[in-house]
């Protein structure tokens, strides 16, 4: 009977509160006028979270919420935030397809830590703008389609 009261005040001893959890997610929205079909992929397979999403003009997706105890994601550097958008898209790389048009591939290489193209990409998080709730939206505009390629209707 004393083990038992002594394991009963073991258990209770160990349960303590939780750490608090903070969110952050990411969003994104189809701002081009045209239909725009987003294609996930991981390690060069499509991602099974995400796959093939189709987002009509002013639509939007958004990515997995992001999980963090320790403090809040301010308290990170932008460097450490710098590759969530793949971690709430689930992917390493985006084919965004501008109504079979264009076409235009955002990639991440983790080592080291590079994107393509460098100049804006769905996939870094300081071209996302917070959108307040600890959500944070990057709008597909005008110039991504226009620096898209041209596939002349044939871009599968």
């Amino acid at each position: 009977m004393k083990y038992i009261v002594y394991l009963l005040l073991l258990i209770l001893a160990s349960c303590g509160p939780e750490a608090e959890m903070f969110q952050r997610q990411y969003v994104i929205e189809n701002g081009t006028g045209v239909p725009v079909e987003l294609q996930f992929y991981r390690d060069g397979s499509l991602s099974l979270g995400f796959e093939t999403i189709l987002l009509q003009n002013q639509e939007r997706i958004a990515g997995l919420e992001l999980d963090r105890s320790g403090g809040p994601w301010t308290d990170l550097s932008s460097e450490q935030l710098l590759d969530r958008p793949s971690a709430s898209f689930e992917s390493d790389s985006v084919r965004l397809i501008f109504n079979n048009e264009k076409i235009i591939t955002y990639k991440i290489t983790y080592i080291p830590l590079t994107f393509s193209p460098t100049e804006r990409n769905l996939l870094r998080d300081t071209d996302y703008t917070s959108i307040g709730g600890d959500k944070f939206l990057f709008t597909i505009n005008e110039s991504d389609f226009e620096n898209a390629e041209d596939c002349n209707g044939n871009c599968e």
